[in-house]
């Protein structure tokens, strides 16, 4: 799925595939049943890949808003990105790509021991 999101040209699927690979790695239904699944997924997306409270903060803003984006594709038919949603867009692939890092290096470490 995150491969899929640099494939073909319509940029709006390619957003949606991208917030997809967040939720299937970081989403739990029963917990999101209770908090809601984009403040679950931005604190573990947050909680997992900062490596200091000020960036926690920032990831935890930033992927608000790359929630807010998903939410008018997907529940509102936006027909295209803006510029700021563009780099919304690249931020939000940044976080797949380091969501994905991160549970590589913890599968590695458990290997390890």
């Amino acid at each position: 799925m995150a491969p899929d999101s640099y494939c073909g040209t319509d940029e709006l699927l390619q957003y949606v595939q991208a917030a997809v690979v967040v939720e299937i790695l970081l989403g739990d239904k029963a917990v999101s049943d209770q908090t809601g699944l984009g403040e679950l997924l931005a604190n573990r997306c947050a909680y997992l890949i900062a490596n200091s409270h000020s960036m926690r903060n920032e990831i935890l803003e930033v992927f608000r808003k790359i929630n807010d984006v998903r939410s008018k594709i997907v529940h509102r038919g936006k027909s295209q990105l803006t510029k700021s949603e563009r780099y919304l867009f690249f931020r939000l692939r940044w976080i797949c790509s380091r969501i994905i890092q991160e549970e590589v290096r913890l599968i590695a470490n458990e290997k390890s021991e």
